[in-house]
């Protein structure tokens, strides 16, 4: 397994491959290693869910992340929450700051 990418369980905390675990549907933000730990840390997630403040570093990470996961889906829905973080940015000069 050396050099393999690793992740958490956003519930229990165990480290996998990110290829086995399962990342939340909605924000694509937290991963867990299976249904349980998604359904007992739902109570506590949803209310963060889809909420979280990322930097465009931090969104364009989780695009490649997707790639590399063969997870074509992720990679629109980050590659669109890039879009809009560059698209929400003050005034000219702080966007030309961002691209």
């Amino acid at each position: 397994m050396s050099g393999e990418d690793r992740g958490e369980c956003g519930f229990c905390g165990i480290r996998a491959a990110h290829a086995q675990l399962k990342q939340c549907l909605r924000c694509k933000a937290v991963s867990y290693c299976g249904k349980e730990c998604q359904k007992s840390a739902w109570k506590e997630h949803k209310g963060t869910c889809g909420k979280e403040e990322l930097t465009l570093l931090q969104v364009w990470e989780r695009v490649l992340l997707a790639l590399n996961a063969k997870d074509w889906q992720g990679v629109l829905a980050w590659e669109g929450r890039a879009t809009a973080l560059v698209l929400d940015a003050g005034d000219d000069e702080e966007r030309a700051q961002i691209l």
